[in-house]
């Protein structure tokens, strides 16, 4: 029995539009009191909402994804119904620091997006061929409310599901295809050289032990002793037998980050590798002294997943 997979409609729309330029976190993200301010602003406005509105509705919505099943679960903040107890609006509620004019045209689709998600959701389960979204912004330095109705037809919404539907489905298929290809890579590594150095071995063992039992290992190791194979190899391997899923090598100098990436590539597997550096180390002469909002390098950078 095959377990159903589950995904969030916020989750979904913002892994498949998010778009815009790379740069700094914007101030409600950073500010946590801007966080709660936006849960009170919540509960406020749904407490005005028309008595024949229902908050927090829990909505969700069951397909096939890459040979798999999936629920496209989330919660509208507030749907007006009518006499016939039909949804006739989607209330969605958001909160920045921000003022609603300075909002970013890819913020907006975000937040259009989720409301059209739910919106469809109910249009195809009540069989509507219309529904309205109504976007409530407050900006919680202001407190300025900020409302946005649209009106939304079954086939518009549908263009939307289909794009981040089948884009997921792609991105699903993608990841099971490399899962695959790392799994069966890892099966087969074996130690690169043809013998291990004094202490080498045991230190592979206890590594290989310690992640399989969850347990934490703490080792001082002379230099050349060959600590950095002795510890990717059986992280690795450990990997190859779903006894982790990632593996983190923290360094805090140059040389030795180069050893790992070194070690990598004579490990010679299947997998992929990040290797981050520090954003001062990566710049253009040409960018030193330029705000995130004027370096070009850092602006209409598309994140969007399968687009450059």
């Amino acid at each position: 029995m095959f377990l159903k997979q589950v995904i969030g409609v916020r989750q979904l729309v913002e892994f498949i539009l998010k778009r815009g330029d790379l740069g700094g976190s914007s101030q409600s993200a950073t500010n946590p009191l801007a966080a709660q301010d936006g849960v009170v602003i919540h509960k406020r406005l749904q407490s005005k909402f028309p008595a024949n509105s229902r908050n927090e509705v829990s909505l969700k919505y069951e397909l096939e994804l890459g040979g798999q099943t999936w629920i496209i679960q989330g919660r509208a903040d507030g749907i007006t119904y009518n006499d016939q107890d039909e949804p006739v609006k989607i209330i969605e509620i958001k909160t920045s620091t921000a003022d609603y004019a300075d909002l970013k045209e890819s913020t907006l689709d975000l937040y259009f997006g989720q409301a059209t998600l739910y919106a469809y959701f109910l249009m195809r389960e009540y069989d509507l061929v219309q529904m309205e979204i109504e976007l409530l912004y407050v900006s919680t330095v202001t407190e300025a409310i900020e409302k946005v109705t649209k009106t939304l037809t079954l086939a518009e919404a549908e263009i939307l599901f289909e794009k981040v539907t089948q884009e997921f489905a792609a991105w699903v298929t993608l990841k099971q295809e490399l899962t695959a290809a790392k799994l069966s890579s890892l099966k087969a590594l074996k130690f690169p050289f043809s013998a291990y150095r004094q202490n080498q071995r045991e230190l592979a063992v206890a590594v290989y032990k310690a992640i399989a039992l969850k347990k934490r290992l703490f080792v001082e190791a002379p230099t050349g002793t060959g600590k950095t194979m002795s510890t990717l190899f059986p992280a690795l391997k450990a990997m190859g037998e779903a006894k982790t899923q990632r593996v983190f090598y923290l360094t805090a100098k140059q040389s030795t980050r180069q050893v790992a990436v070194q070690a990598l590539e004579i490990l010679q597997v299947d997998i992929r590798a990040v290797v981050l550096n520090a954003k001062e180390q990566m710049i253009f002469p040409e960018e030193k002294d330029l705000e995130d909002d004027e370096n070009p390098y850092m602006l209409g950078i598309m994140i969007v997943y399968g687009q450059p």
